[in-house]
């Protein structure tokens, strides 16, 4: 009989816990050996691994197997009681709680009453947690998902009202800051210019290049020029020739096309320049540049066709490095190209190449610049000269033939001289044009005597500084040399 002096024992630790969740999975899977059930599972427990048991109640029915289940035998119906009838537990929206089930209402109250009976009442609290606990876990699945939803609705409409109210702050300006703003008047609005945009227009074509020869090209030394023409256009696109080895007039005649798809902006003038050396090892020769806008004055057509003189390099130290001869023609976008050649320029394509035959015969009464006089004769050509032996007096026969590669652009084919010299006393000179002397290929087109102009140091001391007679003839190249002899006229 319990009294109140018996002792009362502590529940340990985690003991309703672990007691609760063994009740719930005995619960679901309705073992047919409960001892048996219940050593599996605390066993599991105490071994910290999942806890698995396959039963009727918890498995698919394609992976159930019959043979391992032993339910109990079927217990004789008794007629005397009619079956009870089970009680479905109906959730109250008031309290948002599932009701308890009445069979372990009348299983706690009974616990209770015993406990009470037998003075236990640690036991009797226990069962009275475990229906505080079960109360607050029984929320309905259907709840749940209504209280989750409502509570996505209102954070939805927090965040439009939110937005709502900064589109109104932007579209509707501070009142006050508009009356604090002082009004502009008329001119004051006229003055007022906006701010400039960039300009997006593209300018769109393309070049036709010709990077047709250079001359005259030095490097400042005795060391033969091997010359490269670079030229730059705008939206850095390069065009570049190639090398052309121990030349000082090197010709390319090379031909390129520039595509130009660049902004307004970028537009500028084409960069000429020319090297010496390969792309290795190069020196700037010199440079000039070509305008952009002279091309588009005259697009369409070979604007620049033409030689071009050199700027020099300040730090070869040359005077005059040379020309370059370019053509180039812009076609804008939506010009038609007509598809003509660049006329070639006269006196710079066309080029003189032969063979130029002299003879100085003799000089006749030349003055006595010193008493034992031995004069001299020198031819003098673009690119050469020539000097005789000397002769004996005041009228020496030199009877000197000399025979003078020329391989000379047109415009180079300066008169020739024949300058007489006592030494290195300049008597007198003469010039024969290259008309006189090509104008009949092949033949022998001077054969005169010619009158000599007075050297700058005698010209004071003489009047008449005497006669050369003088014989010369063009052979071109392709022609054959007949061998003929000039006649003695004089």
């Amino acid at each position: 009989m319990a009294t109140k002096y018996q002792q009362k024992f502590p529940i340990p630790e985690k003991f309703y816990d672990i007691i609760h969740d063994f009740a719930r999975e005995v619960l679901r899977d309705q073992p047919d050996d409960i001892l048996e059930y219940a050593a599996q599972y605390f066993e599991a427990l105490r071994d910290g691994v999942q806890f698995q048991f396959e039963s009727k109640y918890n498995v698919k029915p394609e992976h159930y197997v019959p043979s391992q289940y032993k339910p109990k035998p079927p217990q004789p119906f008794d007629t005397s009681k009619p079956p009870a009838r089970k009680k479905v537990d109906v959730p109250n929206p008031e309290t948002k709680v599932k009701s308890r089930p009445e069979s372990r209402q009348k299983e706690s109250a009974e616990a209770k009453k015993e406990s009470s009976d037998q003075g236990r009442e640690p036991t009797a609290n226990v069962y009275a947690e475990l229906d505080q606990l079960e109360e607050k876990r029984n929320l309905t699945e259907t709840e749940e998902v209504q209280q989750q939803t409502e509570q996505k609705v209102e954070k939805k409409t927090e965040q439009v009202e939110q937005k709502t109210e900064q589109i109104e702050e932007k579209a509707e300006p501070n009142a006050e800051d508009n009356e604090s703003k002082t009004p502009i008047n008329n001119e004051e609005a006229a003055n007022i210019q906006e701010p400039e945009k960039e300009s997006d227009t593209r300018v769109k074509g393309h070049f036709l290049v010709r990077i047709v020869s250079a001359r005259n090209l030095t490097n400042g030394t005795s060391d033969p020029v091997n010359a490269m023409c670079k030229l730059s256009f705008p939206g850095s696109q390069i065009v570049e020739s190639s090398v052309v080895s121990e030349n000082s007039n090197p010709k390319w005649n090379m031909k390129s096309v520039v595509n130009l798809d660049i902004p307004e902006t970028e537009i500028g003038d084409i960069k000429v320049e020319v090297f010496d050396g390969d792309n290795e090892d190069k020196k700037l020769l010199g440079s000039t540049s070509i305008s952009y806008q002279d091309l588009v004055n005259a697009a369409g057509s070979w604007a620049i066709n033409q030689l071009l003189k050199l700027q020099p390099n300040p730090e070869l130290g040359i005077e005059d490095p040379g020309e370059v001869y370019l053509q180039v023609k812009y076609i804008p976008e939506g010009l038609a190209d007509d598809n003509t050649e660049p006329e070639d320029i006269d006196n710079v394509l066309e080029k003189v190449q032969g063979n130029l035959q002299i003879r100085v015969v003799k000089a006749n009464k030349l003055p006595q610049v010193t008493e034992d006089m031995k004069p001299h004769c020198t031819i003098i050509l673009p690119n050469s000269n020539y000097t005789s032996k000397p002769g004996e007096g005041t009228n020496p026969e030199w009877n000197y033939k000399e025979s003078c590669p020329v391989d000379l652009p047109k415009d180079q084919i300066a008169p020739f001289k024949i300058e007489i010299y006592n030494q290195s006393t300049l008597i007198g000179w003469t010039e024969i044009t290259w008309e006189d002397c090509a104008g009949n290929p092949s033949s022998w087109a001077i054969n005169k005597v010619f009158q000599l102009q007075g050297g700058e140091d005698i010209k004071s001391q003489f009047e008449d500084f005497g006669e050369v007679y003088v014989q010369a003839r063009f052979v071109p190249n392709g022609t054959e040399d007949d061998g003929a002899e000039p006649e003695i006229v004089a």
